[in-house]
């Protein structure tokens, strides 16, 4: 049988074929939502033409002492201090994260129920052998894309099914989505208040990522039933201590500024990524065509947001509708998107291996849309 075409690798793929169609329709309900929301406001807000006055809107007693920065091209030295929004083009921009932010949480909610219903469906019912006078385990339910795996043995770390459910996507979702709400709040308003909401989103997306990314590449050496909570608390507890960030640099008056914390959690990411990839990679499935692509897609993207990170070498002019930090808004969003589609990809290897009902798997591997699927037993005696 030949291999699928890329094409035919996206479209037969279970990355996202799972999804209810409302959940695909509502992603993309929400995305045309929020880019006519922000395109409405930025132009009906443009600073030129004196509509949407900051007022009071922006207290200084409250946000602190509205600046023009001269890093910024839009919002330069001679930005105008008394619109609503200083920066429409940079501030609306943010709308990338909120949309990646709630694509994070749909996708989330329809891999936890997909994933969670093919593990009750096979879950080992016991019976009685009235002649044999034996317990016997049987599966009766016909074999699913997702049947393959149990609550200990997820498709993906993203996709466990304990008591915190899907939280992995919620909080990365909730984060994205309140980046794109306090980076919009700063270049809105350009308030010290606004930079350290913006400040902490960077944090928090950083001490998010590399937890995880470090318990995985650990993951395999991990006993099995502590494998996904380990991962989960492990990356919450990472995003608890972004909170010490904001902090730090209040008692200590050392700031650390966001093109330090950026290149250095990427580059972190990166490393831990190819680790993975490197020490555990004869534990894991190989990775379809499209596994790779979306992996190159974050690359490019990111590459793209870094290239522009300079605002002012790429300056235009301030009433320019291109402006290099709203690509890098743009381009870092998407990056991160990409890169979460990536990581959602790898599953392990099923094999013989011994569960909590003390039965037995045994099966043939078969491949269907690129991804290998487990068949078992139809039955097993304890």
């Amino acid at each position: 049988m030949a291999s699928p075409t890329v094409v035919e690798s996206i479209l037969l793929s279970t990355s996202c074929s799972h999804a209810r169609p409302f959940a695909k329709r509502l992603v993309v309900y929400q995305a045309i939502f929020h880019l006519a929301f922000v395109v409405i406001l930025g132009a009906v807000c443009e600073p030129r033409s004196g509509r949407c006055m900051a007022g009071n809107l922006w207290n200084p007693d409250f946000w602190g002492e509205a600046s023009c920065r001269p890093e910024y091209c839009e919002a330069g030295p001679n930005c105008n201090l008394d619109a609503f929004i200083k920066a429409p083009v940079d501030a609306t921009s943010n709308v990338f994260f909120v949309i990646v932010g709630w694509t994070f949480i749909i996708i989330g909610h329809e891999d936890f129920v997909y994933f969670r219903g093919a593990w009750v469906a096979t879950k080992p019912t016991m019976h009685t052998d009235v002649e044999k006078g034996l317990a016997v385990v049987s599966e009766s339910v016909a074999l699913t894309l997702g049947a393959d795996y149990s609550p200990n043995s997820p498709p993906n770390l993203l996709a466990s099914g304990h008591l915190v459910c899907f939280i992995s996507h919620i909080v990365g979702g909730l984060i994205l989505v309140y980046a794109g709400v306090a980076s919009f709040l700063y270049h809105g308003g350009m308030t010290p208040l606004g930079l350290t909401l913006d400040m902490y989103s960077v944090y928090s997306l950083v001490t998010m990522i590399i937890p995880y990314l470090l318990l995985r590449v650990l993951s395999p050496i991990m006993p099995e039933h502590f494998r996904v909570p380990l991962v989960t608390y492990g990356t919450l507890l990472g995003m608890i201590f972004s909170i010490h960030w904001p902090i730090y640099e209040k008692e200590m008056g050392i700031r650390q500024e966001a093109t330090t914390t950026v290149p250095l959690g990427a580059a972190a990411h990166f490393f831990l990524l190819v680790v993975h990839s490197v020490v555990w990679r004869r534990r894991f499935r190989i990775r379809a065509l499209r596994d790779y692509l979306l992996l190159v897609a974050s690359v490019l993207c990111m590459g793209i947001a870094y290239l522009f990170q300079d605002d002012l070498k790429y300056c235009v002019g301030p009433n320019s509708l291109f402006q290099g930090h709203a690509i890098w808004h743009a381009g870092m969003a998407l990056g991160i998107g990409f890169f979460y589609l990536f990581l959602r990809q790898e599953r392990e290897i099923a094999g013989f291996r011994s569960n909590s009902f003390g039965w037995r798997e045994r099966g043939s591997s078969t491949k269907k849309g690129g991804l290998e699927l487990m068949t078992r037993d139809s039955s097993a005696s304890v």
